[in-house]
């Protein structure tokens, strides 16, 4: 593989990584911002370059923090980290499959020289 196509491949895989974990951020953001309305909070959904931050609107009268919704958050911390780690590590294998298959790909056949004759008894 060409340096160049190489660093374009490396580009568009870090673009695709950010834009895939970006997504990720915002859902599970939803998932607290939903928690927060089923309790009857409103909340507002922030994105930042570091992660996200799903706030209650603390003005609001009918918010009612209660052991549920405080576990109910907890579950979605726990499940959220975990997954992120498993397609963070699926991310990697995939991109080591990519280059490790683009390098194979374009080598040149070393092999034929050391094929045997078909006519040759030897």
């Amino acid at each position: 593989m060409k340096r160049k196509s190489k660093v374009k491949t490396i580009q568009l895989l870090s673009l695709a990584f950010i834009l895939i974990m970006t997504y990720g951020i915002y859902m599970h953001e939803l998932v607290h911002h939903e928690i927060f309305r089923y309790y009857g909070c409103d909340s507002t959904i922030t994105i930042t370059p570091m992660g996200g931050l799903t706030t209650p609107d603390d003005s609001d009268p009918n918010c009612v923090y209660n052991e549920n919704m405080i576990r109910l958050h907890a579950m979605n911390e726990i499940v959220t980290y975990n997954l992120e780690i498993i397609f963070f590590m699926l991310f990697v294998i995939a991109i080591t499959i990519v280059v490790t298959a683009s390098e194979t790909t374009n080598e040149p056949n070393k092999t034929k020289s050391a094929q045997r004759n078909p006519n040759s008894h030897f």
